[in-house]
């Protein structure tokens, strides 16, 4: 079913409630509206006192649970958040959700304020859901990930969509995923293995991380020397509460606890690994009040900015002071630094798809 939905429809009140007590409003919205189909719910800001983000402009269609592929016996899908009425091909955003990778961390439901924000602005948008762990190890999260822009170019035409200009975000794992996607020119999975259908890029052409972890914690960072002294020198994971969920990630992702894996970082893992003159533009968003190091950050701003990328041309560095939560920062920024955000997110979107500002 395609759903109508007004611009302003897509936003509850911002507040700091748990992420599903905060989707449970917008759910109820859309019910009400839409007669039982609706979008994956999440807070959002476009209704909030006091917001002065970019406007929204564009009503959205919703198209939930469209299968982009399958692995094995799991049929994989994703939701479509289609401007209404755009009447050139528009560029278009993947949402990848957060959890450290795992299946108890996140869902595609998580992101569907982005994309509601997103499509309100005339940008296509799709959440994504990926293969998770325990029952997956890594890279499968990632295959899954440039299956979903594979099938997104070869279907752009029947959703207006420009192939050439395609976007993805995501907060946490999310942003470690769109990362790489940024980064990765060829696919993981041999290219020869690929059904002829498959063989379009699954690179990105602009990568918006939020909190982005880059998992070099086997390794100290360097001071940071592209952005201001403040983020200093960090080490991922050098506060003993975060020893267990390390742990805990390296044995469910990767298969093995730290101490047992190779020096070296897994295939295709730490994004620092892969960063080349090629690169996509970058706009990195993390908070100082992240848990997070910010250096974490810093690493990828520094090494893309060494890789050739241009400050305020084609690469950004956003750091938020935020509020609340220490790691979901980006469902806790006060309504005024979420409008300065958004209005600096989207100007430099604009300007790297040649969009009205």
């Amino acid at each position: 079913m395609t759903a109508h939905l007004p611009p302003t429809v897509a936003k509850a009140p911002h507040n700091t409630m748990a992420v599903e007590q905060r989707a449970q409003v917008l759910r109820a919205q859309l019910r009400e509206q839409l007669g039982g189909r609706f979008p994956p719910p999440a807070a959002a800001r476009d209704r909030t006192p006091g917001y002065v983000g970019p406007p929204a402009r564009y009503a959205v269609d919703y198209l939930p649970d469209v299968v982009y592929g399958e692995a094995g016996s799991e049929t994989l899908c994703l939701d479509l958040y289609v401007p209404a009425g755009a009447s050139s091909l528009r560029p278009a955003v993947l949402l990848f959700h957060g959890g450290g990778w795992r299946d108890r961390g996140g869902s595609r439901d998580s992101e569907a304020d982005e994309a509601l924000w997103f499509a309100a602005r005339g940008i296509v948008a799709a959440t994504v859901e990926y293969r998770l762990a325990p029952r997956h190890r890594w890279p499968a999260m990632l295959a899954d990930c440039q299956r979903a822009v594979r099938w997104l170019r070869r279907h752009s035409r029947a959703y207006g969509i420009d192939p050439q200009r395609i976007a993805a975000s995501g907060l946490s794992a999310g942003a470690h995923l769109s990362t790489l996607l940024g980064l990765l020119e060829e696919p993981i999975e041999p290219i020869t293995t690929l059904p002829p259908e498959e063989t379009y890029s699954s690179m990105l052409d602009l990568a918006l991380p939020r909190a982005t972890p880059l998992l070099v914690w086997r390794r100290p960072l360097a001071g940071s020397t592209g952005v201001t002294g403040q983020l200093g020198t960090a080490l991922f994971g050098g506060w003993v509460e975060l020893d267990a969920l390390r742990t805990a990630i390296y044995e469910e992702v990767l298969g093995a606890p730290p101490a047992a894996l190779p020096a070296e970082s897994p295939r295709w893992f730490d994004p620092l690994d892969h960063v080349t003159p090629s690169a996509a533009a970058f706009f990195i968003t993390h908070s100082k009040r992240d848990y997070l190091p910010l250096a974490n950050a810093a690493a990828l701003y520094d090494a893309l900015r060494v890789a050739g990328k241009v400050p305020g041309v084609d690469l950004e560095l956003d750091v938020i002071d935020g509020t609340g939560d220490p790691h979901t920062h980006a469902l806790n920024m006060s309504i005024e630094e979420q409008s300065r955000h958004d209005r600096q997110l989207w100007s430099f979107v604009a300007r790297q798809f040649a969009l009205g500002e």
